[in-house]
């Protein structure tokens, strides 16, 4: 028997630039924008669609990172 104990945290944002959010926000709105283009049938609620731009929140924070560190 293996047991293995994870602990997880959050890492905070404060220390971000009001500006970097807002370049972040833009990014995954535009991401958001062109993943969901095609769907038809477009819910708030939608897991596929809260799905759409979770991924896209994290796809344009892993891009603002890249970025920043050149």
């Amino acid at each position: 028997m293996h047991i293995r104990l994870l602990f997880a945290y959050a890492v905070g944002v404060q220390d971000e630039d009001p500006r970097d959010k807002k370049a972040i926000l833009v990014a995954a709105a535009i991401i958001c924008a062109v993943r969901t283009a095609r769907e038809e049938n477009i819910m708030p609620t939608s897991p596929r669609i809260l799905s759409r731009v979770s991924d896209s929140i994290l796809l344009a924070r892993l891009l603002w990172d890249r970025i920043r560190k050149g």
